[in-house]
């Protein structure tokens, strides 16, 4: 969801575990953190794919700063991304709190 579109949820699966982000596969749900593209610092540590069981949530924070060469503004961008697999809400811990914010200059 996006607060720019009114947190309408939308979701996109194509069929392709090799290509898409999300899919389920064994009781669980697959996740790909896929981090924007051109953003600083690059994170290269991250692992192929997160494990999420049913009934449980996963909340990922990750932080970006991106530059411009036609001029010396540039600007920051911080992504949250909670998401829940088959349950009603984001109640109790989540099963997966993957921080990935770092300092930006």
């Amino acid at each position: 969801m996006r607060e720019w579109q009114d947190f309408a949820p939308r979701v996109s699966i194509t069929g392709d575990p090799e290509q898409d982000w999300l899919h389920e596969s064994g009781g669980s749900l697959h996740v790909r953190l896929v981090p924007a593209s051109g953003g600083n610092p690059a994170r290269w540590y991250r692992r192929e794919t997160v494990q999420l069981p049913p009934g449980r949530w996963m909340r990922w924070r990750v932080n970006y700063r991106f530059s411009s060469r036609w001029s010396d503004d540039g600007f920051y961008r911080f992504d949250t991304l909670n998401l829940a697999y088959r349950t009603t809400g984001f109640t109790g811990p989540p099963a997966h709190d993957l921080d990935e914010r770092a300092r930006l200059p």
